[in-house]
Protein backbone atom coordinates (compact mmCIF):
# COMPACT_ATOMS: atom_id res chain seq x y z
CA UNK A 1 0.00 0.00 0.00
CA UNK A 2 2.56 2.43 1.11
CA UNK A 3 4.43 1.70 -2.35
CA UNK A 4 1.19 2.40 -4.70
CA UNK A 5 0.67 5.33 -2.51
CA UNK A 6 4.34 6.81 -3.91
CA UNK A 7 3.77 6.08 -7.03
CA UNK A 8 0.66 8.08 -7.17
CA UNK A 9 2.21 10.69 -5.65
CA UNK A 10 4.52 10.65 -8.28
CA UNK A 11 2.36 10.47 -11.54
CA UNK A 12 0.30 13.08 -9.70
CA UNK A 13 3.79 15.36 -9.55
CA UNK A 14 4.12 14.60 -13.23
CA UNK A 15 0.70 15.70 -14.02
CA UNK A 16 1.22 19.10 -12.08
CA UNK A 17 4.71 19.71 -13.44
CA UNK A 18 3.35 19.17 -17.00
CA UNK A 19 0.23 21.49 -16.16
CA UNK A 20 2.56 24.09 -15.02
CA UNK A 21 4.94 23.59 -17.41
CA UNK A 22 1.90 24.36 -20.45
CA UNK A 23 1.04 26.98 -18.92
CA UNK A 24 4.24 28.81 -18.59
CA UNK A 25 4.06 27.95 -22.07
CA UNK A 26 0.66 29.19 -23.30
CA UNK A 27 1.67 32.57 -21.22
CA UNK A 28 4.82 32.93 -22.41
CA UNK A 29 3.47 32.38 -26.14
CA UNK A 30 0.73 35.20 -25.17
CA UNK A 31 3.30 37.31 -23.83
CA UNK A 32 5.25 36.90 -27.17
CA UNK A 33 2.45 37.15 -29.33
CA UNK A 34 1.24 40.75 -27.39
CA UNK A 35 4.86 42.10 -27.79
CA UNK A 36 4.68 41.10 -31.18
CA UNK A 37 1.09 42.96 -31.59
CA UNK A 38 2.58 46.40 -29.50
CA UNK A 39 5.70 45.96 -31.79
CA UNK A 40 3.70 45.89 -34.81
CA UNK A 41 1.26 48.86 -33.72
CA UNK A 42 4.40 51.07 -32.57
CA UNK A 43 5.75 50.69 -36.78
CA UNK A 44 2.17 51.65 -37.38
CA UNK A 45 2.60 54.94 -35.66
CA UNK A 46 5.54 55.24 -37.05
CA UNK A 47 4.66 55.68 -40.74
CA UNK A 48 1.14 57.33 -39.72
CA UNK A 49 3.53 59.70 -37.80
CA UNK A 50 5.55 60.23 -41.07
CA UNK A 51 2.29 60.53 -43.19
CA UNK A 52 0.99 63.47 -40.44
CA UNK A 53 4.49 65.43 -40.91
CA UNK A 54 4.02 64.94 -44.53
CA UNK A 55 0.34 66.71 -44.38
CA UNK A 56 1.39 69.37 -42.14
CA UNK A 57 4.72 69.73 -45.15
CA UNK A 58 2.30 69.70 -48.00
CA UNK A 59 0.02 71.95 -46.20
CA UNK A 60 2.23 75.30 -45.18
CA UNK A 61 3.88 74.52 -49.03
CA UNK A 62 0.27 74.68 -50.48
CA UNK A 63 -0.10 77.77 -48.11
CA UNK A 64 2.92 79.52 -49.48
CA UNK A 65 2.50 78.81 -52.71
CA UNK A 66 -1.01 80.35 -52.94
CA UNK A 67 -0.43 83.40 -51.09
CA UNK A 68 2.62 84.27 -53.33
CA UNK A 69 0.08 83.63 -56.12
CA UNK A 70 -2.52 85.70 -55.02
CA UNK A 71 -0.05 88.84 -53.60
CA UNK A 72 1.09 88.98 -57.21
CA UNK A 73 -2.37 89.02 -58.74
CA UNK A 74 -3.78 91.82 -59.96
CA UNK A 75 -7.00 92.34 -61.76
CA UNK A 76 -6.49 93.91 -65.24
CA UNK A 77 -9.36 94.67 -67.62
CA UNK A 78 -7.19 94.88 -70.31
CA UNK A 79 -6.10 90.98 -69.83
CA UNK A 80 -9.75 89.79 -68.68
CA UNK A 81 -11.98 91.81 -70.32
CA UNK A 82 -14.87 89.44 -69.89
CA UNK A 83 -13.70 87.40 -66.50
CA UNK A 84 -15.10 88.21 -62.91
CA UNK A 85 -12.24 89.28 -60.75
CA UNK A 86 -12.89 85.16 -59.48
CA UNK A 87 -11.96 83.72 -62.81
CA UNK A 88 -9.14 85.91 -63.30
CA UNK A 89 -7.95 85.41 -59.81
CA UNK A 90 -8.21 81.05 -61.01
CA UNK A 91 -6.96 81.78 -64.22
CA UNK A 92 -4.04 83.72 -62.27
CA UNK A 93 -3.61 80.97 -59.78
CA UNK A 94 -4.27 77.57 -62.41
CA UNK A 95 -0.61 79.58 -64.45
CA UNK A 96 1.28 79.96 -61.69
CA UNK A 97 0.53 77.67 -58.68
CA UNK A 98 2.57 74.34 -59.93
CA UNK A 99 5.96 76.06 -60.58
CA UNK A 100 5.73 77.88 -57.10
CA UNK A 101 4.63 74.62 -55.30
CA UNK A 102 7.35 72.80 -57.15
CA UNK A 103 10.08 75.52 -56.75
CA UNK A 104 9.26 75.52 -53.03
CA UNK A 105 9.77 71.21 -52.70
CA UNK A 106 12.84 71.92 -54.62
CA UNK A 107 14.30 74.68 -52.58
CA UNK A 108 13.37 72.50 -49.18
CA UNK A 109 15.08 69.43 -51.22
CA UNK A 110 12.17 67.62 -51.30
CA UNK A 111 12.61 65.88 -54.49
CA UNK A 112 11.45 62.13 -54.18
CA UNK A 113 11.36 61.90 -50.37
CA UNK A 114 10.94 63.90 -47.79
CA UNK A 115 13.60 64.04 -44.24
CA UNK A 116 12.22 61.40 -41.58
CA UNK A 117 10.63 63.29 -38.73
CA UNK A 118 12.37 63.53 -35.56
CA UNK A 119 10.69 61.56 -32.98
CA UNK A 120 11.71 61.30 -29.24
CA UNK A 121 11.44 57.61 -27.47
CA UNK A 122 11.66 55.37 -30.27
CA UNK A 123 13.86 52.32 -30.54
CA UNK A 124 17.27 52.91 -31.73
CA UNK A 125 16.74 50.55 -35.25
CA UNK A 126 13.32 52.41 -35.73
CA UNK A 127 13.08 53.73 -39.41
CA UNK A 128 10.64 56.23 -40.86
CA UNK A 129 11.06 56.57 -44.26
CA UNK A 130 8.58 59.27 -46.89
CA UNK A 131 8.39 58.79 -50.12
CA UNK A 132 6.54 61.54 -52.46
CA UNK A 133 5.65 61.35 -56.05
CA UNK A 134 3.62 64.39 -58.49
CA UNK A 135 1.48 62.03 -61.17
CA UNK A 136 -0.80 65.21 -62.15
CA UNK A 137 0.56 68.94 -62.33
CA UNK A 138 -2.94 69.85 -63.77
CA UNK A 139 -5.66 71.34 -61.93
CA UNK A 140 -5.80 69.93 -59.43
CA UNK A 141 -2.37 68.60 -58.93
CA UNK A 142 -2.45 65.67 -57.47
CA UNK A 143 0.57 64.19 -55.34
CA UNK A 144 1.08 60.73 -53.95
CA UNK A 145 2.67 60.32 -50.26
CA UNK A 146 3.81 56.87 -49.15
CA UNK A 147 5.44 56.59 -45.42
CA UNK A 148 7.34 53.56 -43.92
CA UNK A 149 7.28 52.61 -40.81
CA UNK A 150 10.33 49.91 -39.53
CA UNK A 151 11.76 47.91 -36.23
CA UNK A 152 13.59 45.15 -37.14
CA UNK A 153 11.83 42.82 -39.51
CA UNK A 154 8.53 44.58 -38.50
CA UNK A 155 7.83 46.69 -41.92
CA UNK A 156 4.38 48.52 -42.33
CA UNK A 157 3.43 51.47 -45.12
CA UNK A 158 0.53 54.25 -45.32
CA UNK A 159 0.21 55.33 -48.72
CA UNK A 160 -2.43 58.78 -49.54
CA UNK A 161 -2.85 60.84 -52.42
CA UNK A 162 -3.39 64.59 -51.54
CA UNK A 163 -4.61 67.24 -54.44
CA UNK A 164 -3.90 70.87 -54.62
CA UNK A 165 -6.73 72.75 -55.95
CA UNK A 166 -5.81 75.68 -57.64
CA UNK A 167 -9.05 77.89 -56.68
CA UNK A 168 -9.19 81.87 -56.13
CA UNK A 169 -9.69 82.21 -52.80
CA UNK A 170 -11.79 84.89 -53.73
CA UNK A 171 -16.06 84.64 -52.41
CA UNK A 172 -16.59 88.02 -53.12
CA UNK A 173 -17.69 90.50 -56.20
CA UNK A 174 -15.08 93.29 -57.06
CA UNK A 175 -18.71 95.08 -57.38
CA UNK A 176 -18.95 95.04 -53.49
CA UNK A 177 -15.75 97.26 -52.90
CA UNK A 178 -18.26 100.23 -54.68
CA UNK A 179 -20.87 101.73 -52.75
CA UNK A 180 -22.24 103.34 -56.42
CA UNK A 181 -21.49 102.44 -59.88
CA UNK A 182 -22.86 104.99 -62.92
CA UNK A 183 -22.83 103.73 -66.01
CA UNK A 184 -23.81 107.49 -67.23
CA UNK A 185 -23.32 110.85 -65.64
CA UNK A 186 -23.29 111.52 -61.82
CA UNK A 187 -25.03 114.48 -61.92
CA UNK A 188 -25.47 116.94 -58.29
CA UNK A 189 -27.71 120.15 -59.26
CA UNK A 190 -30.05 122.46 -57.58
CA UNK A 191 -28.64 122.97 -54.44
CA UNK A 192 -27.94 118.93 -54.01
CA UNK A 193 -25.65 117.54 -51.36
CA UNK A 194 -24.23 114.18 -51.49
CA UNK A 195 -21.37 112.52 -49.45
CA UNK A 196 -19.70 109.04 -49.36
CA UNK A 197 -17.59 107.22 -47.30
CA UNK A 198 -17.18 104.28 -49.86
CA UNK A 199 -15.67 104.33 -53.43
CA UNK A 200 -17.25 105.58 -56.70
CA UNK A 201 -17.08 104.12 -60.68
CA UNK A 202 -18.38 106.97 -62.31
CA UNK A 203 -18.59 105.73 -66.45
CA UNK A 204 -19.23 109.42 -67.66
CA UNK A 205 -18.55 112.70 -65.93
CA UNK A 206 -19.04 114.17 -62.52
CA UNK A 207 -21.27 117.41 -62.72
CA UNK A 208 -21.78 119.93 -59.78
CA UNK A 209 -23.77 123.08 -60.40
CA UNK A 210 -26.33 125.48 -59.03
CA UNK A 211 -25.13 125.32 -55.38
CA UNK A 212 -24.45 121.85 -54.86
CA UNK A 213 -21.73 119.82 -52.37
CA UNK A 214 -20.12 117.05 -52.63
CA UNK A 215 -17.86 115.25 -50.15
CA UNK A 216 -16.07 111.92 -51.06
CA UNK A 217 -13.86 110.23 -47.82
CA UNK A 218 -13.27 107.03 -50.42
CA UNK A 219 -11.33 107.20 -53.83
CA UNK A 220 -12.91 108.59 -56.88
CA UNK A 221 -12.34 106.95 -60.41
CA UNK A 222 -14.65 108.84 -63.02
CA UNK A 223 -14.27 107.77 -66.47
CA UNK A 224 -15.18 111.28 -67.78
CA UNK A 225 -14.27 114.77 -66.65
CA UNK A 226 -15.18 116.43 -63.47
CA UNK A 227 -17.10 120.06 -63.95
CA UNK A 228 -17.84 122.65 -61.26
CA UNK A 229 -19.92 125.44 -61.91
CA UNK A 230 -22.07 128.51 -60.16
CA UNK A 231 -21.35 128.10 -56.23
CA UNK A 232 -20.39 124.34 -55.92
CA UNK A 233 -17.98 122.87 -54.14
CA UNK A 234 -16.30 119.61 -53.79
CA UNK A 235 -13.87 118.02 -51.46
CA UNK A 236 -11.99 114.58 -51.96
CA UNK A 237 -10.36 113.01 -49.32
CA UNK A 238 -8.49 110.00 -51.24
CA UNK A 239 -6.94 109.55 -54.54
CA UNK A 240 -9.03 110.58 -57.95
CA UNK A 241 -8.56 109.07 -61.33
CA UNK A 242 -10.55 111.54 -64.21
CA UNK A 243 -10.37 112.55 -67.74
CA UNK A 244 -9.63 116.12 -66.72
CA UNK A 245 -11.36 118.80 -64.23
CA UNK A 246 -12.69 122.17 -64.68
CA UNK A 247 -13.80 124.77 -62.36
CA UNK A 248 -15.76 127.73 -64.26
CA UNK A 249 -18.77 129.80 -63.97
CA UNK A 250 -19.96 132.89 -63.22
CA UNK A 251 -20.23 132.70 -58.81
CA UNK A 252 -17.31 131.43 -57.94
CA UNK A 253 -16.70 127.50 -57.47
CA UNK A 254 -13.84 125.33 -55.60
CA UNK A 255 -12.70 122.23 -55.82
CA UNK A 256 -10.07 120.34 -53.08
CA UNK A 257 -8.04 117.33 -53.81
CA UNK A 258 -6.46 116.43 -50.72
CA UNK A 259 -4.93 113.45 -52.14
CA UNK A 260 -3.32 112.27 -55.23
CA UNK A 261 -4.97 113.35 -58.63
CA UNK A 262 -4.45 111.32 -61.66
CA UNK A 263 -5.73 112.75 -65.00
CA UNK A 264 -5.41 112.51 -68.35
CA UNK A 265 -5.64 115.79 -69.83
CA UNK A 266 -6.05 119.28 -68.08
CA UNK A 267 -7.39 120.77 -64.81
CA UNK A 268 -8.20 124.28 -64.85
CA UNK A 269 -9.75 126.97 -63.06
CA UNK A 270 -11.29 129.66 -65.27
CA UNK A 271 -13.69 132.65 -64.06
CA UNK A 272 -13.15 135.08 -60.69
CA UNK A 273 -13.39 132.92 -58.05
CA UNK A 274 -13.00 129.74 -59.40
CA UNK A 275 -10.41 127.55 -57.37
CA UNK A 276 -8.67 124.28 -57.46
CA UNK A 277 -6.41 123.50 -54.06
CA UNK A 278 -4.22 120.28 -54.77
CA UNK A 279 -2.63 118.90 -51.57
CA UNK A 280 -1.49 115.46 -53.10
CA UNK A 281 0.61 114.66 -56.14
CA UNK A 282 -0.72 115.55 -59.56
CA UNK A 283 -0.07 113.22 -62.19
CA UNK A 284 -1.37 114.18 -65.72
CA UNK A 285 -0.63 111.55 -68.30
CA UNK A 286 -2.31 111.36 -72.15
CA UNK A 287 -3.78 108.27 -73.18
CA UNK A 288 -4.05 109.61 -76.85
CA UNK A 289 -1.31 112.15 -78.73
CA UNK A 290 -2.01 115.71 -79.36
CA UNK A 291 -4.49 115.95 -75.92
CA UNK A 292 -4.20 118.68 -74.11
CA UNK A 293 -2.29 118.02 -70.73
CA UNK A 294 -1.35 120.06 -67.52
CA UNK A 295 -2.83 122.92 -65.62
CA UNK A 296 -4.48 126.15 -66.62
CA UNK A 297 -6.08 129.22 -64.78
CA UNK A 298 -7.04 132.70 -65.76
CA UNK A 299 -9.56 135.08 -65.90
CA UNK A 300 -9.78 135.73 -62.02
CA UNK A 301 -9.28 131.46 -62.13
CA UNK A 302 -6.74 130.24 -59.34
CA UNK A 303 -5.25 126.94 -58.64
CA UNK A 304 -2.64 125.84 -55.52
CA UNK A 305 -0.31 122.93 -56.01
CA UNK A 306 1.21 121.48 -52.67
CA UNK A 307 2.88 118.14 -53.61
CA UNK A 308 4.81 117.17 -56.28
CA UNK A 309 3.86 117.35 -59.83
CA UNK A 310 4.35 114.85 -62.99
CA UNK A 311 3.25 116.20 -66.01
CA UNK A 312 3.68 114.15 -69.40
CA UNK A 313 2.35 116.61 -71.98
CA UNK A 314 1.67 120.42 -72.83
CA UNK A 315 -1.28 122.43 -73.19
CA UNK A 316 -3.07 123.09 -76.54
CA UNK A 317 -4.71 126.56 -77.33
CA UNK A 318 -7.90 127.03 -79.84
CA UNK A 319 -6.00 128.64 -83.30
CA UNK A 320 -7.53 131.89 -83.69
CA UNK A 321 -5.51 133.04 -86.77
CA UNK A 322 -3.57 130.15 -88.24
CA UNK A 323 -0.02 131.53 -87.16
CA UNK A 324 1.50 133.16 -84.92
CA UNK A 325 3.11 136.22 -83.58
CA UNK A 326 1.14 138.05 -86.16
CA UNK A 327 3.05 136.50 -88.86
CA UNK A 328 1.95 134.65 -91.41
CA UNK A 329 5.19 133.02 -92.61
CA UNK A 330 4.35 131.33 -88.98
CA UNK A 331 1.75 128.70 -89.90
CA UNK A 332 0.00 126.73 -86.91
CA UNK A 333 -0.02 123.36 -87.75
CA UNK A 334 -3.22 121.60 -87.12
CA UNK A 335 -6.82 122.46 -85.91
CA UNK A 336 -4.77 123.88 -82.44
CA UNK A 337 -1.43 124.89 -81.47
CA UNK A 338 0.40 122.69 -79.44
CA UNK A 339 2.22 124.62 -76.79
CA UNK A 340 5.20 124.22 -74.77
CA UNK A 341 3.58 124.62 -71.82
CA UNK A 342 2.86 122.74 -68.88
CA UNK A 343 1.47 124.71 -66.31
CA UNK A 344 0.03 128.36 -67.31
CA UNK A 345 -2.46 127.83 -69.99
CA UNK A 346 -4.21 131.55 -70.38
CA UNK A 347 -1.32 133.12 -72.83
CA UNK A 348 -3.38 132.91 -75.77
CA UNK A 349 -2.55 136.72 -76.50
CA UNK A 350 0.88 136.10 -76.29
CA UNK A 351 0.36 133.44 -79.48
CA UNK A 352 -2.12 135.22 -81.25
CA UNK A 353 -1.22 139.05 -80.59
CA UNK A 354 -3.49 141.90 -82.48
CA UNK A 355 -0.74 143.34 -83.55
CA UNK A 356 2.79 142.52 -84.77
CA UNK A 357 5.89 141.96 -82.46
CA UNK A 358 8.77 143.02 -84.48
CA UNK A 359 11.38 141.38 -82.13
CA UNK A 360 9.75 138.05 -81.90
CA UNK A 361 9.30 137.86 -86.05
CA UNK A 362 12.80 138.00 -85.91
CA UNK A 363 13.52 135.62 -83.18
CA UNK A 364 11.35 132.93 -84.24
CA UNK A 365 12.22 131.24 -87.50
CA UNK A 366 9.80 130.40 -90.36
CA UNK A 367 9.90 126.31 -89.21
CA UNK A 368 9.61 127.35 -85.58
CA UNK A 369 6.25 124.89 -85.23
CA UNK A 370 7.92 122.51 -87.11
CA UNK A 371 10.99 122.25 -84.33
CA UNK A 372 10.46 119.60 -81.56
CA UNK A 373 8.89 120.28 -78.29
CA UNK A 374 12.11 121.01 -76.56
CA UNK A 375 13.79 123.02 -79.44
CA UNK A 376 10.68 125.14 -79.32
CA UNK A 377 10.75 125.60 -75.52
CA UNK A 378 14.13 126.43 -75.24
CA UNK A 379 13.63 129.51 -77.87
CA UNK A 380 10.36 130.58 -76.31
CA UNK A 381 12.02 130.93 -72.78
CA UNK A 382 15.36 132.57 -74.44
CA UNK A 383 12.78 135.03 -75.82
CA UNK A 384 10.98 135.94 -72.83
CA UNK A 385 14.38 136.15 -70.94
CA UNK A 386 16.22 138.06 -73.55
CA UNK A 387 14.80 141.75 -74.34
CA UNK A 388 16.07 143.46 -77.59
CA UNK A 389 19.08 144.91 -77.75
CA UNK A 390 17.36 147.31 -80.36
CA UNK A 391 15.33 150.12 -78.57
CA UNK A 392 13.26 150.20 -81.79
CA UNK A 393 12.22 146.90 -80.41
CA UNK A 394 11.53 147.19 -76.62
CA UNK A 395 8.00 148.96 -76.52
CA UNK A 396 6.14 146.10 -78.69
CA UNK A 397 8.49 143.23 -77.17
CA UNK A 398 7.27 144.66 -73.79
CA UNK A 399 3.88 144.83 -75.07
CA UNK A 400 3.89 141.53 -76.07
CA UNK A 401 5.27 140.08 -73.21
CA UNK A 402 2.78 141.24 -70.89
CA UNK A 403 0.36 139.06 -72.72
CA UNK A 404 1.74 136.30 -70.46
CA UNK A 405 -0.16 134.97 -67.46
CA UNK A 406 2.09 134.07 -64.65
CA UNK A 407 -0.02 134.88 -61.20
CA UNK A 408 -2.78 132.52 -61.28
CA UNK A 409 -1.36 129.10 -60.78
CA UNK A 410 0.76 128.72 -57.21
CA UNK A 411 3.59 126.12 -56.25
CA UNK A 412 3.47 126.08 -52.52
CA UNK A 413 4.99 123.43 -50.47
CA UNK A 414 3.81 122.84 -46.98
CA UNK A 415 6.68 122.98 -44.14
CA UNK A 416 9.11 119.99 -43.96
CA UNK A 417 9.58 118.78 -46.99
CA UNK A 418 12.89 118.26 -48.94
CA UNK A 419 13.16 121.37 -50.50
CA UNK A 420 14.20 124.65 -49.30
CA UNK A 421 12.97 127.05 -51.59
CA UNK A 422 8.87 126.26 -50.54
CA UNK A 423 8.56 128.21 -54.15
CA UNK A 424 10.25 125.05 -56.22
CA UNK A 425 8.73 122.53 -58.15
CA UNK A 426 9.33 118.95 -57.47
CA UNK A 427 8.70 116.61 -59.79
CA UNK A 428 8.84 116.74 -63.68
CA UNK A 429 6.98 118.67 -66.26
CA UNK A 430 7.72 118.19 -70.44
CA UNK A 431 7.12 121.72 -70.92
CA UNK A 432 7.64 125.13 -69.75
CA UNK A 433 6.11 126.31 -65.98
CA UNK A 434 4.37 129.54 -66.23
CA UNK A 435 3.64 130.18 -62.32
CA UNK A 436 4.81 132.08 -59.13
CA UNK A 437 5.05 134.79 -61.53
CA UNK A 438 7.94 133.82 -63.24
CA UNK A 439 8.68 131.33 -66.17
CA UNK A 440 10.50 127.96 -65.32
CA UNK A 441 12.24 125.96 -68.07
CA UNK A 442 10.48 122.15 -67.97
CA UNK A 443 12.43 120.31 -65.26
CA UNK A 444 12.90 118.15 -63.33
CA UNK A 445 13.82 114.07 -63.61
CA UNK A 446 11.43 111.58 -64.31
CA UNK A 447 11.93 108.70 -61.55
CA UNK A 448 12.09 105.78 -64.00
CA UNK A 449 12.41 105.27 -67.92
CA UNK A 450 8.84 103.43 -67.55
CA UNK A 451 7.09 106.27 -65.19
CA UNK A 452 4.79 107.19 -66.79
CA UNK A 453 3.88 103.52 -68.49
CA UNK A 454 3.24 102.78 -65.45
CA UNK A 455 1.11 105.68 -64.26
CA UNK A 456 -1.00 105.20 -67.38
CA UNK A 457 -1.47 101.59 -67.10
CA UNK A 458 -2.57 102.57 -63.71
CA UNK A 459 -4.90 104.68 -64.36
CA UNK A 460 -6.48 102.59 -67.08
CA UNK A 461 -6.78 99.59 -65.29
CA UNK A 462 -9.25 101.38 -63.18
CA UNK A 463 -11.10 103.77 -65.33
CA UNK A 464 -11.79 101.86 -68.94
CA UNK A 465 -13.09 98.27 -66.93
CA UNK A 466 -16.85 97.91 -68.05
CA UNK A 467 -17.96 96.85 -64.34
CA UNK A 468 -21.51 94.94 -66.25
CA UNK A 469 -19.00 92.50 -66.76
CA UNK A 470 -18.81 91.19 -63.27
CA UNK A 471 -23.00 90.35 -63.90
CA UNK A 472 -24.45 87.93 -65.33
CA UNK A 473 -28.02 89.78 -66.59
CA UNK A 474 -29.91 86.81 -67.96
CA UNK A 475 -30.26 85.46 -64.43
CA UNK A 476 -33.27 86.45 -62.23
CA UNK A 477 -32.95 87.56 -59.08
CA UNK A 478 -35.92 87.69 -56.54
CA UNK A 479 -36.55 91.40 -54.76
CA UNK A 480 -36.91 90.86 -51.08
CA UNK A 481 -37.76 93.19 -48.38
CA UNK A 482 -39.42 96.03 -50.95
CA UNK A 483 -42.44 96.77 -51.67
CA UNK A 484 -42.18 98.58 -55.64
CA UNK A 485 -44.45 102.04 -56.37
CA UNK A 486 -44.34 102.58 -59.94
CA UNK A 487 -40.80 104.16 -60.23
CA UNK A 488 -40.15 104.02 -56.27
CA UNK A 489 -40.09 101.70 -53.50
CA UNK A 490 -40.66 101.32 -49.65
CA UNK A 491 -38.68 98.59 -47.18
CA UNK A 492 -41.00 96.46 -45.22
CA UNK A 493 -38.31 96.38 -42.61
CA UNK A 494 -36.20 99.01 -42.22
CA UNK A 495 -33.54 96.38 -40.04
CA UNK A 496 -32.97 94.21 -42.58
CA UNK A 497 -31.23 94.30 -45.87
CA UNK A 498 -33.25 94.61 -49.07
CA UNK A 499 -32.53 93.75 -52.52
CA UNK A 500 -34.26 95.40 -55.71
CA UNK A 501 -32.36 94.50 -59.10
CA UNK A 502 -34.50 95.13 -62.39
CA UNK A 503 -32.74 93.99 -65.77
CA UNK A 504 -34.75 97.46 -67.38
CA UNK A 505 -33.94 100.83 -68.09
CA UNK A 506 -36.18 101.71 -65.68
CA UNK A 507 -35.73 105.03 -63.73
CA UNK A 508 -36.07 104.77 -59.96
CA UNK A 509 -36.67 107.42 -57.32
CA UNK A 510 -35.28 106.60 -54.01
CA UNK A 511 -37.64 107.14 -51.07
CA UNK A 512 -36.82 109.17 -48.03
CA UNK A 513 -34.84 107.18 -45.26
CA UNK A 514 -31.91 105.41 -43.77
CA UNK A 515 -31.66 101.66 -44.82
CA UNK A 516 -29.51 99.06 -46.43
CA UNK A 517 -29.41 96.76 -49.52
CA UNK A 518 -28.40 96.48 -53.03
CA UNK A 519 -30.25 98.68 -55.89
CA UNK A 520 -29.58 97.61 -59.41
CA UNK A 521 -31.24 99.01 -62.52
CA UNK A 522 -30.42 99.90 -66.06
CA UNK A 523 -31.66 103.37 -65.78
CA UNK A 524 -31.47 106.18 -63.90
CA UNK A 525 -31.56 107.04 -59.87
CA UNK A 526 -33.30 110.31 -58.71
CA UNK A 527 -32.91 111.51 -55.60
CA UNK A 528 -35.80 114.39 -55.18
CA UNK A 529 -34.73 117.81 -53.81
CA UNK A 530 -37.23 117.22 -50.91
CA UNK A 531 -35.82 113.73 -49.89
CA UNK A 532 -32.80 113.05 -47.47
CA UNK A 533 -31.72 109.50 -48.60
CA UNK A 534 -29.07 107.66 -46.37
CA UNK A 535 -28.11 104.27 -47.49
CA UNK A 536 -25.68 101.65 -46.60
CA UNK A 537 -24.85 99.16 -49.24
CA UNK A 538 -24.20 98.94 -53.25
CA UNK A 539 -26.27 101.46 -56.11
CA UNK A 540 -25.60 100.66 -59.74
CA UNK A 541 -27.44 103.30 -62.24
CA UNK A 542 -27.20 101.50 -65.73
CA UNK A 543 -27.55 105.57 -66.75
CA UNK A 544 -27.47 108.21 -64.66
CA UNK A 545 -27.30 108.82 -61.04
CA UNK A 546 -29.16 112.75 -59.84
CA UNK A 547 -28.68 114.14 -56.70
CA UNK A 548 -31.24 117.42 -55.76
CA UNK A 549 -32.04 116.25 -52.47
CA UNK A 550 -29.39 115.09 -49.66
CA UNK A 551 -27.72 111.24 -50.53
CA UNK A 552 -25.09 109.37 -48.10
CA UNK A 553 -23.64 106.42 -49.20
CA UNK A 554 -21.71 103.96 -46.67
CA UNK A 555 -20.09 101.36 -47.15
CA UNK A 556 -20.57 98.18 -45.40
CA UNK A 557 -18.79 94.87 -47.30
CA UNK A 558 -19.81 92.39 -44.64
CA UNK A 559 -23.90 93.24 -45.50
CA UNK A 560 -23.17 92.33 -49.13
CA UNK A 561 -20.74 88.79 -48.52
CA UNK A 562 -23.70 87.90 -46.28
CA UNK A 563 -26.45 88.63 -48.80
CA UNK A 564 -23.82 86.64 -51.00
CA UNK A 565 -24.00 83.31 -48.87
CA UNK A 566 -27.55 83.77 -47.35
CA UNK A 567 -29.67 83.97 -50.52
CA UNK A 568 -30.41 81.53 -52.80
CA UNK A 569 -27.89 80.29 -56.19
CA UNK A 570 -29.68 82.93 -58.51
CA UNK A 571 -27.89 86.17 -56.32
CA UNK A 572 -24.88 84.74 -56.21
CA UNK A 573 -24.78 83.32 -59.72
CA UNK A 574 -25.99 86.57 -60.57
CA UNK A 575 -22.66 88.36 -58.81
CA UNK A 576 -20.91 85.31 -61.23
CA UNK A 577 -19.77 84.17 -57.41
CA UNK A 578 -19.06 80.14 -57.39
CA UNK A 579 -18.57 78.40 -54.82
CA UNK A 580 -14.99 76.53 -54.52
CA UNK A 581 -12.96 73.60 -53.56
CA UNK A 582 -11.11 73.45 -50.62
CA UNK A 583 -7.52 74.35 -51.60
CA UNK A 584 -5.66 71.25 -49.94
CA UNK A 585 -7.67 67.77 -49.97
CA UNK A 586 -6.90 64.74 -48.56
CA UNK A 587 -8.54 62.34 -51.28
CA UNK A 588 -7.38 58.74 -49.52
CA UNK A 589 -5.43 57.72 -46.40
CA UNK A 590 -4.71 54.16 -45.82
CA UNK A 591 -2.73 51.38 -44.42
CA UNK A 592 -1.41 48.80 -48.07
CA UNK A 593 0.82 46.39 -48.36
CA UNK A 594 4.48 47.06 -47.56
CA UNK A 595 5.60 45.95 -50.93
CA UNK A 596 2.74 47.07 -53.06
CA UNK A 597 4.20 48.93 -56.03
CA UNK A 598 4.99 52.59 -55.95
Amino acid sequence: MKGSVLIITIYIMMIMSLLLITTFSIAQSHFLVSANEDLHQEVYYLAESGMNYAMDEFREITRQAFEECISEFKWDPLKYPLQSVQEAAQSHVKDKLGPKFKKIMNDKGYLYKLPSPVLANIPENAKISVLIQFFSTENPLRIRISSRGEIGKIRRRIDSQVVVNKISGYFSSLLFDFVHLSGGDFIIKNGGQFETEGELFIKGNLLLGDNSLLYSNSSCVVNGGIYLQDNSVSTFSDDVICRSVHVDGEQGSKASFLSDLYTYGEISAIGKNNKIDLDGVLYACPDEEGVSVGVVAGDGGNIVLRDMIYINGTLNYPDNQGFLFGSESIPVRGEVFKSVESIGGWNSSFYFPDFIPEYAIDYFRDDFTYLDMDTQGTLLYDYLNTPPSEDSYLPSYLQHIMGINTASIKIMREEGTESEDKNELLGYTSGLVFANNQVKEASGKMPSNNFFNDILLKMKTQTVWDYSSQLNPTIEVTNQNIVIDGNSFSILDEDKPFIYITPDEKDIIMPAGSYEGILITNGSIFIESSKQVEHTGLLISGNDLVVEGSLKLYKDKDILLELLSQEDESFRRFFRVEPEAELFEIRFSKEVLYNMQW
